[in-house]
């Protein structure tokens, strides 16, 4: 049961975000529901995280605290390359 809130929660939260970002101004809605999914995504997969070892928990929890905090400076630096090319100018 847990499996399939987590699933659908998931989904819609992703669905909402896609909608809310074409029909709303507003920046912070799709920020909220991808912090829904934050929370849906452990619950798709609860039975495989508890046959996890402490230790290797704590290595995923850490490994993805890492990755979420670098992937916006990658995409922002990014973005001034590509910004810098002129072929991709006026796209």
């Amino acid at each position: 049961m847990r499996e399939k809130i987590g699933y659908y929660g998931m989904l819609v939260c992703l669905l909402l975000s896609v909608i809310s970002g074409q029909f709303l101004k507003s920046e912070w809605v799709p920020v909220i529901l991808c912090i829904g999914v934050l929370i849906f995504a452990p619950m798709y997969r609860w039975n495989e995280w508890k046959a996890y070892s402490r230790k290797k928990k704590m290595v995923f929890s850490i490994e993805f605290v890492i990755i979420i905090s670098t992937i916006p400076f990658l995409l922002w630096k990014g973005n001034e390359i590509i910004d810098g090319i002129v072929m991709f100018q006026g796209w």
